[in-house]
């Protein structure tokens, strides 16, 4: 049976404007990658610097004893979800979505409490409740600003000091390159000695270590630098998932593009085949009647 002609036409004007749609949904988040990717190497090293610095003072007398590092019983922990604020991105949402919930799971009911970074995580979250919602910020948009990040820090940072809370744990996409980002949870509160450690090179950093003078002291330097390092650290979490995020939508709305143009191929085949057949079939009627009046 002939395929309707007019169905056909419909449906490859349809297709045709969904793949400029996506075509153009994918060239905006290919901008926005570039530039995401741009902050996250460009504060990359100012990370991995404050973090060796603080390294190397981790031996002097009282660094331990910041109430940062106290390792407490009492109290929730404290789980900080990173998604998106918005969707057309893949499985980017559910993946993180999911490596929360494994977490959750494994944590005795009524300890842990949720601290939601981006729309979709707190909707998801409104629908299936696991435990208490602490706080939702649903209107960062993919967009990261220095101000916004010290001020989630210091609201982490405060809430454990204040003994709400005996251990921060956060979960987000790690950027590992453009087609690829894992979902990862790390133990941001408090710190320890093994996580804080920087990578050291031996002997040329040793020497290099040997040649500091701190004033006014060791600890002090350490207190002063180590609210700067966690700024800094949520800083890059943030953007590690936002670089994450513009990635995963780009390779989406490239596979939909290409998925777009393989449908207008096969339904402009099968026009062409109607189309055919019809033409066809009125021939094969006129000769039919030319000869009917012979």
């Amino acid at each position: 049976m002939a395929e309707n002609l007019k169905v056909l036409r419909r449906r490859i004007r349809t297709v045709a404007g969904t793949k400029q749609v996506t075509r153009a949904m994918e060239m905006v988040s290919a901008s926005k990658l570039r530039k995401a990717q741009n902050r996250l190497l460009s504060g990359r090293p100012f990370t991995q610097k404050i973090q060796e610095m603080l390294s190397h003072l981790l031996g002097a007398p009282g660094v331990g004893e910041n109430p940062l590092f106290a390792e407490r019983t009492a109290g929730r922990t404290l789980v900080v979800v990173i998604t998106a604020d918005r969707g057309l991105a893949g499985s980017f949402n559910a993946r993180l979505l999911s490596a929360a919930d494994e977490y959750l799971s494994q944590l005795p009911a009524g300890e842990a409490a949720l601290y939601l970074i981006g729309k979709k995580g707190a909707d998801y979250y409104r629908r299936h409740p696991r435990c208490e919602v602490v706080r939702a910020i649903t209107d960062m948009g993919g967009n990261l600003s220095p101000e916004r990040s010290a001020e989630i820090t210091d609201e982490l940072v405060g809430g454990f000091l204040s003994g709400r809370y005996k251990s921060v744990h956060i979960v987000f996409a790690h950027y590992v390159s453009t087609i690829l980002s894992r979902p990862t949870r790390i133990k941001f509160l408090p710190l320890d000695h093994e996580s804080l450690a920087a990578e050291l090179a031996g002997g040329e950093e040793e020497e290099r270590r040997a040649e500091y003078i701190f004033e006014p002291s060791p600890r002090a330097v350490f207190d002063k630098l180590l609210p700067a390092y966690l700024r800094s650290r949520v800083f890059m979490i943030l953007a590690e998932n936002f670089t994450s995020e513009h990635s995963a939508r780009m390779v989406s709305m490239s596979n939909a593009t290409r998925n777009c143009e393989e449908m207008l191929y096969d339904l402009t085949l099968r026009r062409n085949k109607a189309r055919q057949a019809s033409i066809t079939k009125e021939m094969l009627e006129i000769v039919s009647g030319a000869e009917a009046l012979k």
